[in-house]
């Protein structure tokens, strides 16, 4: 290869590296067209957000539009606008765009011009100006929070012309009040970022490329981590120990927010409220204010404050007082069905007739009351006694009647010691349906009136049975178990109550199969956290982990520990299964016997008096 070609290759090379290296490190003074652009290419951004509310004459290169305070446009290749449909005018715009948007704030530091003000009066001018940009920038960060409803987290490009370092620390302490944590500043040609934690510093940036090199907050540096512990076992609550010196917090959901808070070096700060208090309204207040940044406790959608991804679909399931056991002097006519019953009753008088009506033809006497008797006895296997009659067809008749009785008789025994053995109940209440023919009512508090009476599946069996009643009335009744009312709630709370009855003999509450609706479970946080990103990314890795199901392992045992519910116990008195009572269905049943017995034997004495006459 010639010396030539050498050379040539060399500075061919040269020549790609160079016009790499500057298209790879935008230096901070270029312009802001050549920012924005590399920002589009590098950060793969989908579309744009610009923000602005003056005169924008000297930004036409860029826009090309006349002044709007809310603009929403496609990113093109060359920065170049679509004058056809420009703008989308929409407070919700993660509904409707790809969360892959930069947004660009341009900030007017002045209301006037310069040239009206005189230059003995110059400093005054100036502390005028920094009060009208820092008014114009809380204006602009307004505006921006406001549309970037669940988008705070993106990235956004602030054109502050004149900033000095001192508004740059101003505009910062707002950027993260907003949640605003991906921001980069661009002033008097330079670039500018802030580090909040552990100190708030504005730092300046030679190229693009540390920006893009910026990794993620994951030490917040023990940063305060404020939400309230309130009386809603099993999610959130607290208790003393046995002896009574320290407080002792548990439930799930406090369990995953400490875990978020030992995890990333935050600090926990307890929102103060009144505890024993059931009513969660200056609660919303205050997470809606700002002055808490969580809350641990289920709450219904809502715009004002934001909400975790969605942890799983929880159900609402009703319980019921549980059937209560038939008493066991009714168990000996469980074992057959109604209709068996009558049918059994009609087989025995129609083989008392087929009986007599043997006799009758061999020995033209009729004598149906002996035959019945005979017939009974049968049945019984008593076979004192004697047959009514020698003949082929009957002793046929006679087999059949003993195999026919050895399999009904059988059937009946078998049923009843299983029923002796165990304990028989009432028809269980599983459906709606048989809701109908109680009178129990159903007791829920203000908050969820709305959603019971105007759900999709508002049935007219429940609604006449809902009742206003306190929160913590109701904690009281779940956690008595009342047999009295419906009772009706999320299945994690059900099932914690329920955990009382464990080592009961009879249950007192029954959970129904069917849900009456559904609902998703989240975190209830508040609008623009800094580390709302990094909050989600968190409960994804804790389900994949399987850590979050560890969270509801021993819930219930706290609750045992902590007095929020105990163990119930059975009746201490022993239940005497030979009493009067047991044998009162026998007994009565023998006496219906010795009465008809006696009225049968008159009535012969009587027919046999006057026959003989």
């Amino acid at each position: 290869m010639s010396l030539f070609n050498i050379i040539l290759a060399l500075t061919f090379l040269l020549c790609v590296t160079t016009e790499r290296a500057t298209l790879s490190k935008i230096a901070a003074n270029s312009n802001t067209v050549e920012i924005i652009k590399d920002l589009n290419v590098n950060l793969n951004v989908d579309w744009n957000l610009v923000v602005m509310d003056n005169d924008i004459d000297n930004r036409a290169p860029i826009l090309k539009q006349p002044n709007k305070t809310i603009m929403v446009v496609t990113k093109l290749s060359d920065i170049k606008l679509d004058l056809r449909d420009p703008y989308v005018k929409t407070k919700f715009l993660y509904a409707n765009f790809s969360h892959n948007v930069l947004v660009i704030v341009y900030v007017d530091e002045i209301e006037g011009s310069w040239e009206t003000a005189s230059k003995d009066k110059y400093q005054d001018i100036s502390n005028e100006l920094e009060a009208n940009l820092l008014r114009n920038f809380s204006r602009l960060a307004t505006i921006v929070k406001s549309h970037l409803r669940k988008l705070h987290f993106v990235h956004i490009l602030w054109i502050v012309e004149r900033a000095t370092l001192g508004n740059l620390n101003e505009f910062s302490h707002i950027c993260w009040s907003y949640g605003f944590t991906k921001t980069l500043f661009y002033s008097r040609k330079a670039l500018y970022v802030y580090n909040r934690l552990p100190s708030l510093k504005v730092l300046q940036l030679p190229t693009l490329d540390h920006y893009y090199e910026r990794e993620e907050i994951r030490n917040f540096h023990e940063y305060p981590l404020t939400f309230p512990i309130t009386a809603s076992p099993p999610r959130c609550y607290r208790f003393r120990d046995k002896h009574g010196r320290q407080t002792i917090y548990a439930g799930y959901m406090y369990e995953v927010l400490m875990t978020f808070i030992k995890q990333f070096n935050f600090t926990f700060r307890e929102y103060p409220h009144n505890y024993h208090s059931d009513s969660k309204e200056h609660l919303m207040e205050a997470l809606i204010a700002g002055d808490m940044d969580a809350a641990a406790f289920l709450t219904f959608p809502n715009r004002s404050f934001d909400t975790s991804d969605v942890l799983w679909n929880g159900y609402v399931y009703m319980a019921v007082p549980h059937a209560k056991p038939i008493p066991r002097y009714q168990y000996f006519k469980l074992p057959l069905q109604t209709t068996t019953w009558a049918l059994y009753g009609f087989t025995i008088i129609a083989e008392s007739l087929a009986v007599a009506g043997f006799v009758f033809l061999n020995y033209c006497m009729w004598d149906f009351s002996k035959c019945f008797i005979y017939i009974c006895s049968l049945s019984l296997y008593q076979f004192q006694m004697p047959v009514p009659l020698h003949s082929t067809r009957f002793q046929l008749f006679y087999m059949l009647l003993i195999v026919y009785h050895f399999v009904l008789v059988n059937c009946y025994l078998c049923t009843f010691s299983s029923m002796l053995v165990s304990n028989v109940y009432e028809r269980q209440i599983d459906t709606i349906e048989d809701l109908a023919s109680t009178d129990l009512r159903f007791p829920i508090i203000y908050e969820d009136m709305y959603w019971y009476t105007h759900s999709y599946w508002q049935s007219p069996i429940i609604v006449p049975r809902l009742v206003l009643e306190d929160g913590l009335v109701i904690d009281e009744l779940r956690r008595n178990l009342s047999t009295n009312i419906i009772q009706g709630a999320f299945e994690d709370k059900l099932t914690f109550f329920m955990f009382q009855q464990r080592y009961l003999k009879r249950p007192r509450i029954h959970r129904m199969h069917a849900a009456i609706y559904n609902a998703p479970i989240y975190i209830t946080l508040r609008h623009n956290l800094p580390y709302f990103e990094l909050f989600n990314r968190y409960l994804g890795n804790l389900w994949a982990s399987g850590i979050m199901w560890k969270t509801f392992i021993g819930t219930e045992w706290h609750g045992i520990l902590s007095g929020e519910i105990r163990y119930l116990r059975d009746d201490e008195s022993r239940e005497e299964r030979l009493t009067l009572e047991y044998f009162s269905s026998q007994l009565f049943l023998f006496s219906c016997g010795l009465c008809a017995s006696i009225i049968v034997f008159v009535l012969e004495i009587i027919y046999n008096k006057y026959a003989q006459v």
